[in-house]
């Protein structure tokens, strides 16, 4: 069995995984944020993008039902285990997730962890979990997938893993049913979906896809309420000002580089919307600065004037119609005076670390009438898009995301 198992890790060496921006999205407004962390399905064998993978398949399957946005960050290892995958969690900024997904289990059914054994360790990575959680926040266990599906194992090993995991899977069950946050999710047979092109890769977006939809299927009515408001689920937890800082201070010393690709979303954004500039913006320590702008010049603003300021605190989409009609923003000098802003629409970017640095922003001297459509889908995908940008640049800088 271990010579089998040894065997079958060696090939998933020439396995295909992904190796970027480790996060999937759908469009929408209002967008719910989940934590996908884990081994197996969470790792992405067989394509090279998580928005083909489970990240992206699940933000867009979830999408589909809710009728909002996700973003879907994922940590994944192909040696993760509970102990692993409660470390993963903790590491990173956990209080920003309306929901978890936990994918564990595919190694312990190699291995034959004894049921009692695997019963313990699972309580305490579910404990731990929920502990840390926000109280809104739900917990999902996906059960171990169909090991015969996994072609890089011989028949053997298989059958002996398959029959474990079994058990293993009837434990979390259990285990899941003993607390109304946690969820215990099937994982959808690839045997039951027809598709031709596994049997020359491991996995395909087709299998990653109907995988997804399974998977929402079970989940949706757990997050069918609209998301929680931002600024509501990140009150309980302390702005990281010292590693915020880190990263503002690596994207100052490179920023000169001019390598992220940013001019070009900027310029979208400004077409987009129509306005007179389009910003992306960096809040340091008590100035505001630019990585990218087009249109009409904005430069650097004291911090305690800045508008992007209130975008990073509210956290999700922010738009201002007419900042003289704003209590928080109409004696701003910023707006009585130059560069006289009267409209105003913003979205946060993150840092690797998931501290907030800055904003994808369109601004004009005009504001907008009510009936004014502002696609507030876009912006996101905008703001998206500049953040995975800026993520290669520092991971190129030593700054990487977490995995």
């Amino acid at each position: 069995m271990r010579a089998g198992v040894a065997a079958g890790s060696r090939r998933a060496g020439d396995v295909p995984r992904p190796s970027d921006h480790p996060s999937g999205h759908s469009r929408g407004v209002r967008s719910r944020r989940l934590l996908l962390v884990g081994s197996g399905p969470a790792v992405g064998w067989g394509v090279v993008s998580h928005e083909l993978g489970l990240p992206g398949s699940l933000a867009r399957a979830l999408s589909a039902r809710a009728g909002f946005g996700f973003s879907v960050d994922v940590i994944a290892d192909p040696g993760m285990n509970t102990a692993g995958a409660l470390a993963a969690m903790l590491s990173v900024a956990h209080h920003r997730y309306d929901a978890v997904i936990i994918t564990v289990g595919v190694n312990d059914a190699l291995a034959l962890t004894p049921v009692p054994e695997w019963r313990a360790q699972l309580g305490t990575m579910l404990a731990g979990f929920t502990a840390a959680l926000p109280a809104t926040s739900p917990v999902f266990v996906v059960g171990i997938p169909q090991m015969d599906s996994i072609p890089l194992f011989n028949a053997r090993v298989a059958v002996a893993a398959a029959a474990h995991a079994r058990r293993l899977n009837q434990a979390t069950l259990e285990l899941s049913a003993r607390d109304d946050r946690t969820m215990y999710l099937v994982l959808p047979p690839l045997a039951a979906h027809d598709n031709p092109e596994r049997t020359m890769r491991y996995r395909t977006a087709g299998d990653y896809t109907y995988w997804a939809a399974g998977l929402a299927a079970q989940m949706h009515n757990r997050l069918a309420d609209p998301p929680v408001d931002a600024r509501e689920r990140g009150a309980a937890v302390a702005v990281d000002e010292r590693k915020r800082q880190q990263t503002v201070d690596v994207l100052a010393r490179t920023a000169d580089r001019r390598d992220f690709g940013l001019e070009r979303i900027t310029a979208l954004a400004n077409r987009a919307f129509r306005t007179q500039s389009a910003l992306i913006t960096v809040l340091g320590a008590d100035l505001q600065w630019n990585l990218a702008q087009s249109g009409s010049y904005v430069g650097e603003v004291p911090r305690q004037l800045s508008i992007c300021e209130s975008t990073v605190e509210h956290g999700d989409v922010l738009v201002v119609r007419d900042t003289l009609e704003d209590a928080r923003f109409r004696d701003n000098p910023l707006v009585v005076g130059g560069p006289r802003i009267r409209f105003y629409a913003g979205f946060p970017i993150e840092g690797p670390s998931g501290e907030r640095i800055g904003s994808l922003c369109v601004v004009d001297t005009q504001p907008r009438r009510r009936h004014d459509d502002i696609n507030e889908s876009l912006l996101r995908e905008l703001a998206l898009m500049a953040q995975r940008e800026i993520w290669r640049h520092l991971r190129d800088h030593g700054t990487a995301p977490p995995r």
